[in-house]
């Protein structure tokens, strides 16, 4: 076995056919070159509307000049049968990437890029009143080694030519049912058939919420119910992705907040309720002293035992009260200026790292001014932690309200 047979007998090891609409692809040796090439369907080579159509298409597609789109050439027979050659490169179906690879879709970002660029050169085609109808994992491409979508041949060029469930035989499911019921269609047929292209690239992997509800809409039965032009789904899938960005966000930040709030509850010294017992009887003595002897006033054991009259008690209570309103004042304008430090559109769009630590200095800093401002205004540290307890329980609701309600965009469209 000479060199060229070795390189044959490898080359015919690795050839894969793939049935497409327009033909069946897969590599062919021609002028001692390995290229990839399409037999055209025996079915449309029978239709006389055939060939105008092809040349139709291959018109167009030199002309589209994007790294999306797939090139081919027509003009080469292999006896009776017309083929067509594909520009040169090694190229793969998704069908043959997640059978080969089904990993590849779990790298980072590879699903969001792939689905944006198929979206935006779709969009771009659909300005120009093409319709590719088509999008299964058998008809989209990608070279290897490289995650760029790819699309060949578009289906709204043989609209007419044949039956379309014929036509489509092998990939009924990817196609709106406007299209296999022989009606009218437009750009809706491309949002269903990528919505169901979307699905198919999640069956190895968990779909996120926000692309589970862009597909829904997008695979609706009824063309009136769809997005109605593929920028619409565009749109709707960027909204819905900053959305839900925007809800695990304030989800985490709302969790860490209360775990300042407990870890605040959890570090200050709790005040111990102290129980009063009813001391027992005492023994009757004899008391060394006559029982109607007075305590001389001048030698100062009276002024000892005071006792408070009701006016007394009523301005001890008033002063207990002042003291009470001075460290509230206090204590809320410095709460809210302590917790606003974590509470902020910036800050809780870093990392939880971040958060966290941020939040341990902070249940301190409250700590460290619960007691100075509850000794400045003479009240004990038991009344102050249950006052600073209210405050910061009370501020850090508010804040999050508000970061809640200026933070997250709702989308309007469903």
């Amino acid at each position: 076995m000479n060199y060229e047979e070795l390189l044959k007998s490898k080359e015919d090891s690795l050839i894969r056919v793939v049935n497409l609409p327009i033909g069946i692809l897969y590599k062919k040796q021609l002028d001692k070159k390995f290229v990839s090439v399409i037999d055209i369907h025996q079915r449309l080579l029978d239709n006389p509307d055939f060939s105008s159509a092809l040349a139709k298409e291959c018109e167009a597609v030199a002309s589209i000049n994007d790294a999306h789109q797939l090139h081919f050439m027509q003009g080469i027979f292999d006896g009776n049968m017309e083929m067509l050659t594909l520009e040169q490169g090694n190229f793969i179906t998704f069908e043959q990437l997640l059978n080969d690879s089904p990993a590849t879709v779990g790298r980072d970002n590879f699903i969001e890029n792939v689905v944006s660029e198929l979206l935006e050169f779709t969009s771009m085609l659909n300005s120009q009143g093409i319709y590719h109808v088509c999008f299964a994992p058998s008809n989209v491409f990608m070279r290897k080694g490289d995650s760029k979508p790819l699309l060949m041949s578009h289906g709204s060029f043989y609209t007419g030519l044949a039956d379309a469930s014929f036509f489509y035989a092998d990939t009924k499911e990817y196609v709106a049912p406007e299209v296999l019921n022989g009606e009218e269609y437009d750009e809706r047929c491309d949002v269903y058939s990528i919505g169901k292209f979307i699905e198919y690239l999640f069956t190895v992997t968990d779909m996120p919420l926000e692309y589970k509800k862009v597909v829904k809409k997008a695979t609706q039965e009824s063309p009136d119910d769809r997005y109605e032009t593929v920028d619409k789904m565009i749109d709707a899938l960027k909204n819905k992705h900053k959305m839900f960005q925007s809800i695990k966000k304030f989800v985490i930040a709302l969790v860490l907040a209360l775990i300042v709030v407990g870890a605040y509850f959890e570090f200050m010294p709790q005040v111990e309720p102290v129980e009063f017992v009813k001391p027992a009887d005492k023994e009757q003595t004899d008391d060394l002293l006559d029982d109607d002897y007075e305590i001389p006033m001048e030698m100062g054991i009276g002024d000892t035992l005071p006792q408070l009259t009701e006016e007394q008690k009523a301005e001890m209570k008033k002063y207990e009260e002042k003291c009470k309103q001075i460290f509230r004042k206090q204590y809320e304008k410095e709460a809210d200026r302590i917790l606003s430090k974590i509470y902020n559109s910036d800050y809780m769009g870093s990392n939880e790292k971040k958060f966290m630590a941020g939040s341990q200095s902070t249940i301190q800093e409250l700590m460290d001014a619960q007691v100075k401002l509850a000794n400045e205004a003479n009240l004990d540290q038991g009344t102050s932690q249950s006052i600073a307890s209210e405050i910061i329980e009370r501020i850090t609701e508010r804040k999050m309200a508000e970061l809640s309600q200026h933070g997250i965009q709702m989308d309007a469209e469903e």
